[in-house]
């Protein structure tokens, strides 16, 4: 019995066998952790629930793990990261040889160590020092990875605790994910300047052209469907995804009125719902109205919402911050979601 194995993934976060890749995001970052002399320590990636964030996150993870000279960290934001952040780095770092009997012990998640050595170890904090220390002498290098970053005391925490190590000249490197909205609360924490002048790199949408080509080889399109259904994405990719893996299951090579069906249920129940939840409520009103047919022009807006030009002009910012709302679009309001307008005109319809 021969079973094909759809090529397309909805799984938040699982890296999908068709996965179209970011060149130009990768090699901006890559070529700057990669120089003797980074002009940033710190990137994050940011954009709308849905872009690719955490799949680029792990492309990177993958690559750096294969680099020698290089140890790879993946931390979670929550809890005791920098205790996570130790016992990671002991394991994958080789630095046994420093951790023998001494007056210092500490127990993290199974793992117990003891130091001795001429520096005193009374922390977390020195502990990580002795080892990063060590690193520098090796000349080895160390990415930590945060997916999903939120404004968590943790977070400020270890953020605090990174900078640090930074200022010591340590050969740390931190690449985060995260939604625009949290890292800009995060970045709100004064203290923490590295994050203010960390590069935020914003997906876009992916290129509508290899899209084509992927429904065309995996779906049998002919050339004009392909580029029609690459259209109907806007370069969005989970509805990049979500499109293949319908037509695929369904053995169409074309969008109808029931697939179009199962993409809105899906789209809005897994994707957009959260994304609208997320939203102030000024946000909303703002979507909502510009959602309905002629009203997403700024003077129609403006007149609707009794808001003034430099009001809208903010929360337009950052709407396109959050990668719903296209930055280049002038006079107006572009969604650069599909069927997000469609989405938003279902939930007026009920709202009324």
């Amino acid at each position: 019995m021969n079973v094909k194995v759809n090529p397309f993934n909805i799984a938040f976060g699982k890296e999908p066998m068709q996965l179209i890749e970011r060149p130009v995001e990768f090699m901006e970052i890559c070529d700057d952790f990669d120089n003797l002399n980074p002009e940033s320590n710190a990137y994050v990636l940011t954009g709308v629930r849905g872009c690719g964030k955490t799949i680029l996150l792990s492309s990177f993870r993958s690559y750096y793990r294969q680099q020698p000279g290089w140890i790879v960290v993946d931390l979670v934001p929550y809890k005791d990261m920098l205790e996570l952040f130790a016992a990671t780095l002991y394991q994958e770092g080789k630095f046994k040889k420093l951790f023998l009997k001494g007056d210092f012990s500490f127990s993290f998640q199974g793992l117990s160590f003891s130091i001795s050595g001429d520096k005193p170890v009374t922390n977390v904090i020195n502990m990580l020092s002795l080892m990063l220390e060590h690193a520098q002498k090796k000349n080895m290098r160390v990415l930590i990875t945060i997916d999903e970053v939120s404004s968590s005391e943790e977070m400020k925490s270890f953020a605090h605790a990174f900078q640090l190590f930074l200022s010591k000249g340590y050969p740390v490197f931190l690449l985060m994910t995260g939604l625009a909205k949290n890292v800009f609360s995060l970045e709100a924490e004064k203290t923490l300047t590295f994050l203010l002048r960390a590069p935020k790199v914003r997906l876009s949408s992916l290129d509508k052209g290899r899209i084509a080509e992927i429904y065309r080889d995996s779906l049998g399109a002919n050339e004009k469907q392909a580029i029609a259904l690459a259209k109907f994405t806007k370069g969005y990719a989970y509805g990049f995804q979500l499109l293949g893996s319908l037509l695929f299951k369904s053995g169409k090579t074309e969008l109808d009125a029931s697939v179009l069906r199962e993409f809105d249920a899906i789209i809005r129940d897994r994707a957009y719902a959260m994304i609208y939840k997320e939203l102030s409520e000024r946000e909303r009103q703002i979507l909502l109205y510009a959602s309905q047919e002629g009203q997403n022009d700024n003077a129609t807006l403006m007149n609707l919402l009794d808001m003034k030009k430099g009001t809208l002009s903010t929360y337009k910012k950052r709407l396109a911050d959050s990668g719903i709302i296209d930055p280049d679009a002038r006079g107006k309001i572009k969604f650069t979601l599909p069927r997000f307008e469609e989405y938003l005109r279902y939930l007026a319809t009920f709202e009324e």
